[in-house]
């Protein structure tokens, strides 16, 4: 199965994939403990590397930034004006966020072996004009203790609404992933213990392999299982849950009802009300707001630039989006 092929097969299972390399110079202190001045002579060394690929975070387009952080790039409402990004063909490379380098690869589905050499291809090329801080017994050094050894991170949001319904389903493959040495969490991207029901994050757990690259195939043969379940779940959903069409098409009313009525006024509410329809809609049911629309508003929702679970300005502009869509039928 080819990459395009690979992508599609895992669109709207695995929502966002990012696999990380993360780095520090020897000689500095991690960027948190970083001053002005050392800051700027990390992005001084960065920028000679890469010339006009060096951008500021703070000089870039809010769409940029918000791709970023739907990508695990840099995290949600990091504001360090004195952070930077490398942005090339294939990869992005994060500059005093949370280390002083964190080469990230992203949205590559299911092809995490593609994304692990196209990682440590550009981790090489850096191993050749700097110094990395690393240590015999510890491995490469890191703000993050979890990342310390490989200095790997590895992130997978994924849409589970089929595999996961019944919690043997969850039990089992969260076993699975624990003895993996990966972990299976709700997302939660903000700082409330509630998003959506069924969004879920799988993350590496532990650093520091004999054999990276036989891990790497390992944690990709698992996600891919993952995916294949979840496909057969959907397909045989209604039959597996009982779920009558009746019950759905009212569910579906009255979920458009209250985004129709700017009854939804946290994001929490938002995103699962959302995620409902996403699901009703791959499921085959007309959710009234199709597939590029929830896309469209999830995303725009979720923006970094709204900073309170209930935010008037995300609250206006769901509810001028609404008036605009219903407003041209």
């Amino acid at each position: 199965m080819g990459w395009l092929e690979l992508i599609k097969y895992s669109n709207d299972i695995i929502l966002n994939s990012n696999f990380t390399i993360r780095r520090n110079i020897e000689g500095y202190k991690f960027p948190h403990a970083m001053d002005y001045d050392e800051k700027m002579e990390v992005n001084d060394i960065i920028k000679k590397i890469y010339g006009d690929d060096f951008f500021m975070i703070s000089d870039l387009t809010d769409e940029v930034r918000e791709n970023l952080v739907e990508n695990f790039v840099i995290p949600r409402g990091f504001d360090d004006e004195n952070a930077a990004v490398v942005i090339k063909d294939g990869y992005v490379i994060a500059v005093n966020v949370e280390d002083h380098l964190a080469i990230n690869v992203f949205d590559f589905g299911l092809d995490l072996e593609g994304a692990f050499d196209r990682a440590y291809e550009v981790e090489n090329f850096l191993d050749s004009k700097l110094d990395f801080a690393f240590d015999l017994k510890f491995g490469y050094l890191s703000s993050d203790a979890g990342i310390i050894g490989d200095g790997i991170d590895l992130k997978y949001k994924m849409f589970l609404f089929g595999l996961l319904k019944e919690i043997e389903n969850y039990v089992s493959v969260k076993a699975t992933l624990q003895y993996n040495k990966l972990t299976l969490d709700k997302y939660l991207p903000y700082e409330e213990n509630d998003y959506a029901d069924d969004i879920y994050i799988i993350i590496n757990n532990g650093n520091y392999f004999n054999d990276t690259r036989k891990r790497i195939l390992k944690i990709e043969d698992i996600i891919d299982t993952i995916t294949s379940g979840e496909k057969k779940f959907r397909r045989d959903y209604n039959l597996l849950y009982n779920e009558s069409g009746d019950d759905v098409r009212e569910n579906i009313s009255i979920i458009y009802s209250n985004l129709e009525n700017s009854k939804l006024e946290s994001i929490t509410q938002m995103a699962d009300s959302l995620y409902k329809l996403k699901k009703y809609n791959l499921l085959g049911y007309d959710t009234k707001l199709n597939k590029e629309q929830i896309d469209y508003l999830l995303f725009n929702l979720q923006k970094s630039k709204y900073q309170l679970q209930r935010d008037p300005e995300r609250y206006e502009f769901l509810k001028n989006y609404m008036e605009e869509i219903n407003g041209s039928k």
